[in-house]
């Protein structure tokens, strides 16, 4: 990556379901070729935000080519983001030979209330669905666009464990790792952190959008992470479900860490803190995730681990949270 920067509008909530409206982000464009590409109208473009305005506005519309804008710029957010908490680029898994592939995203990709990552084309696939004028697409919603941009960062760190079928609590781990890399781009950014700590009081603890990961158009796996599910009791045959005893204990950890550090710290301003606080936490878990060698992932395996990397940062208060979070869950 290079220095050069662009600033965009994204939708910081699904515009269907809140008037959050759209948002300035900042974004450093790639400096050769790009990783992630859009799929749209039979045309497959590469390089989304430097193209001559002509060959943009001659043929998308207003409303689509902010779509497009939308979901170009949050998956990037949410590659950038995973690259700056390793210190390294990411490579897509396809990419592993030696290839340079792009990742494409197609945001009107059918009629359907869902989106996936699918591997084996390279692609993030965003569906809409409803009759004008309630029509919803995926491609609008920040959380959906992050969370499956993250099914291909996870599977770039850890192809094997992605490719675990049949495993349901490797499958838990991946939702929830998608769920959470939604939680820490959100709140990586200062205008929507500003946000989150205005509807909250500065109490992470309450409901509130950055916990509800799919919104109106994901009603059939609508997911609260703000709660407490025990590992003992959960339908582990339910992957989302079963994706929340990991989710919702690190979300736990991040509310009662930004609050330890409300007080301890009396600052004035709360919202530099959780960004900082919510980095902290979000880099133990990429490296966790990146650095793990065993052949299979558990809840267990890597709470010990992420504990141990806190540890190794000279954060016992963290690890100790991490633990706590876990036990009241058994976990560990």
């Amino acid at each position: 990556m290079n220095n050069q920067r662009k600033i965009i509008k994204i939708w910081g909530q699904d515009p269907a379901e809140s008037d959050l409206g759209m948002v300035n982000v900042d974004l450093t464009l790639p400096k050769e070729k790009w990783p992630i590409e859009v799929c749209c109208g039979g045309k497959q473009i590469k390089n989304l935000l430097t193209v001559s305005h002509p060959e943009i506005t001659d043929f998308f519309n207003t409303e689509q080519l902010k779509d497009l804008i939308h979901t170009y710029g949050v998956s990037l957010m949410m590659l950038q983001y995973g690259e700056k908490l390793l210190g390294k680029a990411i490579k897509w898994s396809w990419n592993r030979k030696g290839e340079n592939l792009p990742l494409l995203l197609y945001p009107y990709y059918d009629e359907d209330i869902n989106a996936y990552y699918v591997k084996e084309e390279r692609a993030v696939q965003l569906c809409k669905y409803g009759i004008p004028p309630y029509k919803k697409y995926a491609c609008r919603s920040f959380d959906i666009v992050a969370h499956e941009t993250a099914h291909a960062i996870y599977d770039a760190l850890q192809p094997a464990w992605h490719d675990l079928k049949t495993d349901t609590e490797a499958g838990a781990i991946k939702e929830a790792f998608c769920d959470l890399c939604v939680v820490f781009l959100f709140l990586s950014q200062l205008v929507l952190c500003n946000y989150i700590l205005k509807v909250t009081g500065s109490d992470l603890s309450k409901k509130s959008v950055l916990t509800t990961i799919g919104e109106e158009f994901y009603q059939n796996r609508l997911r609260d992470i703000n709660v407490l599910v025990k590992y003992d009791e959960v339908n582990k045959s339910r992957k989302y479900e079963f994706s929340v005893v990991f989710s919702g204990g690190m979300y736990e950890v991040l509310a009662n860490y930004f609050q330890y550090a409300l007080e301890k710290n009396k600052t004035n301003n709360p919202t530099m803190l959780l960004m900082k606080i919510s980095g902290e936490l979000a880099k133990i878990l990429f490296f966790t995730i990146a650095n793990e060698k065993e052949v299979k992932p558990t809840m267990a395996l890597l709470i010990t681990q992420m504990a141990g990397f806190a540890m190794d940062y000279d954060n016992p208060i963290l690890a100790g949270l991490i633990k706590e979070s876990f036990i009241r869950r058994r976990v560990i």
